[in-house]
């Protein structure tokens, strides 16, 4: 019996497809005809808007004509799906841009799926895309459609910084002390008002802070807009400049090591996968254009079951469904957690290569197998060891035979990269992400050091060095 699964997910944002590109190798669409392959008693209709990350390529939300006149310019049609196309005998992918929620909901309906998957994905300036598929999840499921999804209450929270914080205090969870700052009350005045007590008051509980302190965004993407304040009278600046326009959250920065995993949840148990070591910059917190990533990290010194317990314990508190994925601190023997994002996220495909698997078949093999309905449910593969390295961007004039010829290098799994050409810096405008992975780290350090000898370009000092540390760490673990 052939069974029909939509995985869809949305992007609320503006997003520009001819200012802002992408690549990976293996291609969205090779991938999915592997798992066409793998998956062979299934459908899979793919519903999702651009760049829809994880799920399609850039030329697939062009039209034919589009792509055989070399152009992406289009005014979208009066129809469901602005784009049709067949990936693989038992894969079609749909572009949908101009529907709202219900009218997406009731196109997903419309293609009569057993399961619809939330495959989430994050765009700027807010992380909060999980909410808008949450919504379609939930009007799905007021149709009758099984949806692994986490629920509009879960996704808003997680979105939320400061009901994030919130909630792990009410459960006592480890994190950071911190003091929250209402823009509204700090920042702006009114005329029947001499004194600004909120002020006043919330200066006096962060002086109470142990410095440094981390100063970001409630509803922020990533680390993007944090600053790190060595002194109270940083702080105060920082809040009280004009950069600061939304609510912020203050917190004491965990002096420790920093680490994210990913997990797999639903209603009757949680799957945790072990977690990566990440790098930190100079200020000493993770930046996504910046950041290496090492592991997995298995039982060590680092109290890896303890960990798991903990993220189990946490899926049930905030009631995850789906995939998530958690940031962490080790400090002093104890397990931080700064934040959770309820979505597939940068570590996805660097997972993936752990498990001798492309970054769907990861996601698709974590949400589908049924060993997850099962009590005692244990992941019997070996994995492999993973660095994840960023290059310089790859311009577009090498882009195709570089990044092909990268891949066929020993021990890479997998490419990805992405590029802003309206950016002003030049790091902003993009990078070149590469992961290596193989039965021990010593073969990808070989393999690195090659890299760095022919290329020397591309692997550059400081995240060269950034990768010695993390190997060593976990080897000397």
């Amino acid at each position: 019996m052939i069974m029909k699964i939509a995985v869809y997910s949305t992007n609320s944002n503006y997003f520009d497809m001819k200012t802002f590109f992408t690549k990976t190798i293996p291609s969205c669409k090779d991938e999915w005809k592997n798992i066409s392959a793998k998956f062979c008693n299934v459908e899979f209709n793919i519903v999702t808007q651009k760049p829809g990350f994880f799920l399609a390529d850039d030329e697939d939300f062009k039209t034919d004509d589009e792509v055989a006149a070399g152009t992406s310019d289009k005014t979208a049609p009066e129809c469901p799906a602005e784009t049709e196309k067949d990936f693989a005998p038992s894969v079609k992918f749909y572009s949908c841009e101009e529907l709202s929620t219900e009218k997406l909901a009731l196109f997903i309906k419309s293609l009569n799926p057993d399961l619809a998957v939330a495959a989430s994905f994050w765009c700027p300036p807010y992380d909060w895309l999980c909410v808008k598929d949450s919504l379609v999840g939930e009007a799905l499921r007021k149709y009758g459609i099984k949806v692994i999804c986490h629920s509009v209450k879960t996704a808003s929270i997680c979105f939320d910084k400061y009901l994030t914080k919130q909630k792990l205090e009410a459960h006592n969870f480890n994190t950071a002390p911190y003091v929250f700052v209402s823009h509204e009350l700090f920042v702006k005045g009114r005329h029947d008002i001499k004194e600004n007590v909120y002020r006043e008051a919330v200066l006096h509980e962060i002086e109470k802070l142990k410095f440094p302190v981390v100063i970001k965004d409630t509803n922020g993407l990533s680390s993007y807009g944090t600053d790190v304040a060595k002194t109270f009278g940083e702080a105060k600046d920082i809040l009280l400049s004009k950069k600061n326009n939304g609510d912020r959250i203050v917190e004491e920065y965990i002096s420790g090591l920093q680490f994210g995993l990913e997990m797999f949840c639903n209603e009757k148990t949680v799957k945790v996968e072990n977690p990566f070591l990440f790098s930190v910059n100079q200020y000493g917190i993770t930046s996504p254009k910046q950041s290496v990533k090492a592991g997995p990290v298995k039982e060590t010194q680092f109290k890896i079951k303890k960990l798991k317990k903990e993220m189990k314990r946490l899926a049930k508190v905030f009631k995850l469904n789906g995939i998530a994925q958690v940031d962490l601190v080790y400090s002093e023997k104890k397990w931080y957690v700064l934040e959770i994002n309820p979505r597939l996220s940068g570590m996805s495909g660097t997972y993936g290569a752990a498990k001798n698997k492309t970054l769907l078949e990861y996601f698709l093999d974590g949400i589908l197998n049924p060993e997850l309905t099962k009590k005692k449910s244990k992941n019997l593969s070996r994995e492999n060891a993973v660095l994840n390295i960023k290059l310089p961007l790859i311009k577009n004039d090498l882009k195709c035979d570089l990044m092909d010829s990268l891949y066929k290098w020993h021990c890479v799994k997998y490419l990805r990269q992405m590029e802003n050409i309206c950016a002003r810096q030049e790091r902003e405008r993009g990078y070149c992400e590469i992961v290596f992975a193989a039965e021990n780290f010593d073969s990808i350090m070989k393999s690195l050091c090659a890299l760095k000898e022919k290329e020397p370009s591309l692997v550059e000092e400081n995240f060269y060095a950034k990768a010695v540390e993390l190997v060593n760490i976990i080897q000397s673990s």
